[in-house]
Order: C-alpha cells, then sequence, then structure tokens
C-alpha cells in the first residue's frame, strides 16, 4: 500500500506534473518512485484551459470541456481510503471499479488479484497499470464494456453529468453496474448531490433506481472534496445500493436521508451480515442468471433481426449481422496457445452482450440526426473546428491552428 502524502501542486504546474511522470513510466526506468507517483499524478480534470469567452454559447463551451475532460476527476486518496474501510471487502470478493482513472481505489483493496477496472483515458490507464501490476485493468469505454464475469462489489466515481445514448452518466453507470453484479452485490458511487434529489422531477429515473436495486443509505462530502483537482464549491455524496435479489428485502431509494459516514458502515455491515446468512441462495440465483442471461440472447437476436428485414433502411445491415453472430456461435481459443494469448483471447472474444450491442446500434441508427452545428474544440496540438454533422465544413478552408503557429502569429484561430 502507498503511504499518502498530501500535495500542494500549483493549478498551473498540473499538467507538467503530470507529463513528466507519464514520460518516466514509458522510459521504463523507475525515474521516479511509485509513491511520488501516486501522490503527484492528477490526471486531466480541470485542465482544459478553455475560456468561455472564446465561444459563441456557455452550450458550447460546456461541451467542448467536457469533451476535452471526458468527465475525468480523480477521487481524491483520502476519500478512497475512507470509501473503502466503509465497505470493509474481504479477499475473496471480486471489486470492480468502473472508470478507475489512475486507479486510486485499488490502493486500499485487500487483494489486488480480485480488484479490476477499466477507464477510456489510456494515460490514466497506464498510470494505474503501473502502480498495481497484479490487478486487471484495460483501456475501455463503459459503453463497450461486457466482462466474462460478475462481481461482488462495485465501488467508483463515475462521470458526471455527461450524456451516454441519451442518459445522464451516473444513471448509465448505474445501469451497467446492475448488468455485472451478483445478486445482492454492493454498489458504492460517488455522485453529485443533486443526482435523484427531487423525487418530483426525477420521478422516472427513481422509478427505475428502485427497480433494479435496493438502498442502503447515503452521506455527503463537503464541498471541497475535489478542490486538489481544480474543483471548488461542488457538492457530493456517496451513495450505497444492493443490487436487486429475489432473497432481500428491497428498500426504496429515500432522497431525503442523509447519514453519517460511521451509520452509513454500520448499515453496510448489516448488509454484509445478511448476504452471508442467503449465501447459498444467493449463488444458485447468479447461477440461474446466467442461464436467463443466454436465453434472453436468442430471444432479443431474433426481435432485432426481425427489425432489420422489416425496415428497408436497416436491410443492409442484414449480411453484417448475421456474420457477427455467426462468428459469436462459432469462435473458439487459438489450438496449441499459451495461458496468456488464452487470456488475451478471453478478454476479447465476442459476447452475448457484445454481440447485442452492435446490433442494437444499427436499429437505432436510423433515428440518429445529425447536429447542425461546429464548435472550436482544443487538441493535443492547438485548436480545431469539429463538426457535428457531414459537410458543414466542406468550404471552410482553415479548419485548425496549431499553438505554435497561434504563438508566432502566423495564423489566427479557425
Amino acid at each position: 500500500m502507498y503511504t499518502i502524502i498530501p500535495q500542494q501542486i500549483p493549478q498551473g504546474m498540473r499538467a507538467e506534473v503530470n507529463e513528466k511522470i507519464l514520460f518516466a513510466i514509458d522510459s521504463g526506468k523507475d525515474l521516479i518512485p511509485a509513491e511520488s507517483i501516486y501522490n503527484c499524478y492528477t490526471g486531466i480534470g480541470g485542465l482544459h484551459n478553455l475560456k468561455q469567452s472564446d465561444f459563441a454559447s456557455y452550450h458550447e463551451y460546456a461541451e467542448a470541456k467536457k469533451e476535452f475532460e471526458m468527465g475525468q476527476f480523480f477521487t481524491p486518496h483520502e476519500i478512497c481510503r475512507d470509501m473503502v474501510d466503509m465497505l470493509c471487502p474481504v479477499s475473496s470478493e471480486m471489486v470492480l471499479d468502473m472508470c478507475c482513472g489512475m486507479g486510486n481505489f485499488f490502493n486500499h483493496l485487500p487483494n489486488p488479484h480480485n480488484a479490476y477496472g477499466f477507464d477510456i483515458d489510456g494515460k490514466a490507464v497506464s498510470v494505474a497499470r503501473y502502480l498495481y501490476p497484479e490487478a486487471h485493468i484495460e483501456k475501455c469505454d463503459i459503453r463497450q464494456y461486457y466482462p466474462e464475469q460478475r462481481f461482488d462489489v462495485i465501488i467508483g466515481n463515475p462521470p458526471f453529468n455527461l450524456k451516454f445514448d441519451y442518459k445522464l452518466s451516473q444513471e448509465y453507470y448505474m445501469d451497467k453496474a446492475y448488468d455485472v453484479l451478483n445478486p445482492a452485490g454492493i454498489l458504492m458511487v460517488i455522485v453529485p448531490c443533486s443526482f435523484m434529489q427531487s423525487g418530483f422531477w426525477e420521478k422516472t429515473r427513481i422509478a427505475g433506481i428502485n427497480g433494479r436495486f435496493s438502498f442502503v443509505g447515503q452521506t455527503k462530502l463537503g464541498p471541497s472534496a475535489f478542490a486538489a483537482v481544480g474543483v471548488h464549491d461542488f457538492n457530493t455524496k456517496i451513495m450505497v445500493f444492493l443490487r436487486k435479489s429475489g432473497h432481500i428485502k428491497m428498500q426504496a431509494y429515500n432522497a431525503e436521508e442523509f447519514i453519517t459516514a460511521d451509520e452509513l458502515k454500520k448499515r453496510i455491515g448489516e448488509a454484509r451480515a445478511m448476504k452471508h446468512r442467503l449465501r447459498f441462495d444467493l449463488m444458485r440465483e447468479t447461477n440461474r442468471i446466467n442461464k436467463e442471461e443466454l436465453e434472453l440472447f436468442e430471444y432479443k437476436l431474433a426481435k432485432y433481426m426481425y427489425e432489420l428485414k422489416a425496415h428497408a433502411k436497416l436491410n443492409k445491415h442484414i449480411d453484417k449481422a448475421e456474420a457477427l453472430v455467426t462468428k459469436f456461435r462459432n469462435q473458439k481459443p487459438p489450438e496449441n496457445a499459451t495461458r496468456e494469448q488464452v487470456e488475451q483471447w478471453e478478454k476479447n472474444k465476442l459476447t452475448p452482450k457484445k454481440v447485442l450491442a452492435v446490433i442494437r446500434r444499427y436499429i437505432t441508427s436510423q433515428n440518429t440526426v445529425p447536429r447542425k452545428e461546429v464548435a472550436l474544440v482544443k487538441t493535443s496540438y492547438g485548436f480545431k473546428l469539429k463538426q457535428y454533422a457531414p459537410r458543414l465544413l466542406d468550404k471552410v478552408p482553415h479548419k485548425a491552428a496549431s499553438i505554435n503557429d497561434l504563438v508566432l502569429e502566423r495564423t489566427e484561430l479557425p
């Protein structure tokens, strides 16, 4: 376990420190101690350097900011430590951190071999793999994450207030958690205090959560919890749920109830004691769900294929869909493969969820309405115009500008 050493890295130096850490990791020469990397790497949250005055509207500014940061703000080490302490995971439990960033929760888990995580940011994944080489960490978008196994615990800090498939990112995160947790599995997340805080305006969302999870409790964090990564006066909370099971009494979410961290830890302990008493029933339920999921796959596949064949606009996808299903049914690991090659094959192979997701995208693509909008966005080398619909930039000759050219006044912003 790495020691938490509080750092006061000025906001203006964060990007430089991050780059030095990434260079040290890429060099493979242990130029910076792992404990220093753990304490000093802060990710891209709050480093967008965009100004609202450079955009035509606040909406364009907010969208460009989200695109750069990907909703990323690493959970402070002290909060990770306290959350794991409340959770009290045991070494035999498989723990998943979705959108794990640099893996701050992993430092406090009892068994690194049972720690799993993924993130869309390749740089953060590189840091996490370096710090926790025994954990199972991969670069992946949560929308394309389809694990082969279920998990006992999910702990994490989902991206705040992004839109994933027309859903708020926090809600999408919880939907994914339902898909990959064992019955009565524990979900512990940090979310904005505004999330699920209105029983009237969020009635549909809360009803959906109540249909999938049993509420354990929630506690507030201070408004400066994320100040170290440039976010001030932003109220957040920790929420804990149990995944739905036929063997537990479901508790509805209570938006008005907030309890202390100690009381939340006590409730989690009581939930664990209940799960231990029901462990054999829960194991049988997990096995039954796996069988039902295969039957559900065949049902949904037949339904989706009917949609492709019934709509003329979708007929062009039929051959691709059938080829994908055939590939799924006929796949097998390579002959005479090493253990590492088999593990890699297991990680990359098609699964029922992956197949259905691809075919579903074929169907929903017919309803996509391109945004007739152009925005100026920041890239790693400068700025560029981004079109959200085809051919909007066909007659625009000046589409991008590098930082060097702007500094040397050889060009202007597009």
